[in-house]
């Protein structure tokens, strides 16, 4: 009998808890397609970080260009992608590789991935638009440069800056092209005024009366 001061014996517990510790992650390729893009994406961060981290504590320049499973390139340079790679490709220069298709290549994947990065900032920019419209901020007829600066943010006004400035430098270029053709069409009216006011003698026929020579 056990009585209320007193505790009750300890059974021993001869069952142990067993784990199966730390395994290691088997690499292979992701066969489900819907997890490729969020895996690559998750790695390239990855990848691009430690990559970060390497030049910081080294010094150290890196180039790294990878394609997504759908064939868009993302790049990483330290101190940027065109000095790494433009000094790999001198160092390596060999008559035996095709050094200017290599360049070729390298210079349509940059163009490639600055187009890449122009329409995603453009695609920021309508979100933020679409957001602003949706919150009430700006009307849905309001043009998006009436709005009133004193209500956006540090980020929206940075965006409204290079908004702005490359409107600008479309309108530039625009006013350029119209005043190169103004001034052609003015050179061409020009030019046929005065092939029309020009005589020709040479196909003229001209009569001589006798009474004009005296006879």
């Amino acid at each position: 009998m056990v009585t209320p001061n007193q505790s009750k014996p300890k059974v021993p517990n001869n069952k142990t808890k067993t784990t199966k510790g730390r395994q290691k992650v088997e690499i292979k390729k992701v066969e489900k397609k819907s997890n490729l893009q969020v895996t690559f994406s998750k790695r390239r961060q990855g990848l691009f970080k430690k990559a970060s981290e390497l030049c910081v504590l080294c010094g150290a320049k890196v180039g790294i260009i990878v394609f997504s499973p759908k064939d868009k390139p993302f790049c990483f340079g330290h101190p940027d992608i065109e000095t790494v790679v433009d000094q790999y490709l001198m160092e390596h220069q060999n008559p035996s590789f095709d050094l200017y298709g290599d360049v070729y290549r390298c210079q349509e994947l940059l163009q490639l991935n600055k187009e890449y990065e122009s329409l995603v900032m453009e695609l920021e920019r309508e979100k933020m638009i679409a957001k602003a419209i949706e919150e009430g901020k700006i009307r849905f007829d309001e043009f998006w440069w009436d709005r009133d600066i004193n209500s956006m943010g540090m980020e929206e006004l940075e965006e409204y800056v290079n908004t702005m400035e490359e409107m600008k430098n479309k309108l530039d270029v625009r006013a350029d092209d119209l005043m190169t053709k103004e001034v052609a069409a003015s050179t061409s009216t020009a030019a046929e005024a005065a092939a029309a006011e020009t005589v020709e003698v040479g196909d003229s026929d001209f009569t001589i009366d006798a009474t004009d020579l005296g006879l």
